[in-house]
């Protein structure tokens, strides 16, 4: 696997995988976002994901494994469900003791969730598997934030608007100027983009969704598309 540790303005073990004019830097300690793309003129600002686990469902990594074939991410997170208090133990929440009493509330239906990404050379670009399993039924959103001064082609626009777009199949293009990005393929299982718990989104930038329900496992590239390139 071509990866370098080099330029871009970026942390200095930020891991470069550059082929025939397409440039990815995966960012190991960065929080949320693990990609920065550019593909000549065009540009992906940031990639992340997140679900609706419980209001903090942001995939920020907790272990980070970079190999011959690629960067593995795992994050694994647990939430549970507060009882109301009861009897003698009910009394007025206030700021000052609203942690007090949480404590004392019992818990149940512990769930848990478990975060897989993995992230290698494919061509001119790079392949993202993204996985999320553990409790059922979870809406998940992946975000890829592109610079503006571009356009789409094979999206549809999101519920949200605010230039979101979904790609419900096959594969989407970035165009600016001469220079195409090629994403795909999509996966658009429900029209819920701003997720609960997710980080501040980029909402100055063209935003490309995936999206689905746990357990979740969806496999797309980014690739400079070369039929567009003499």
């Amino acid at each position: 696997m071509n990866m370098e540790h080099k330029e871009m303005s970026l942390p200095e073990n930020a891991l470069h995988i550059r082929k025939e004019g397409f440039h990815a830097a995966l960012l190991p300690d960065r929080a949320g976002d693990k990609v920065v793309v550019h593909c000549g003129d065009v540009v992906v600002e940031g990639m992340r994901f997140a679900t609706a686990f419980f209001g903090r469902g942001e995939f920020v990594p907790d272990e980070t494994v970079t190999r011959d074939n690629g960067v593995y991410f795992r994050q694994e997170l647990f939430g549970q469900y507060y009882q109301p208090l009861r009897g003698d133990q009910l009394q007025p929440v206030t700021r000052e003791n609203w942690r007090e009493l949480i404590r004392q509330r019992e818990t149940s239906e512990e769930c848990r969730l478990v975060y897989n990404a993995h992230i290698r050379e494919m061509g001119p670009g790079i392949e993202i598997r993204v996985h999320a399993a553990g409790t059922d039924i979870v809406p998940l959103a992946v975000e890829i934030a592109f610079r503006p001064g571009g356009e789409f082609e094979g999206v549809v626009p999101a519920p949200a608007g605010n230039m979101t777009f979904l790609l419900r199949e096959g594969y989407a293009r970035y165009r600016v100027g001469e220079d195409v990005l090629r994403i795909g393929p999509g996966k658009a299982e429900h029209g819920y983009t701003a997720i609960r718990g997710a980080a501040a989104g980029y909402t100055d930038m063209n935003r490309l969704y995936f999206t689905g329900f746990t357990p979740f496992d969806h496999t797309f590239t980014l690739q400079r598309d070369s039929t567009h390139h003499p």
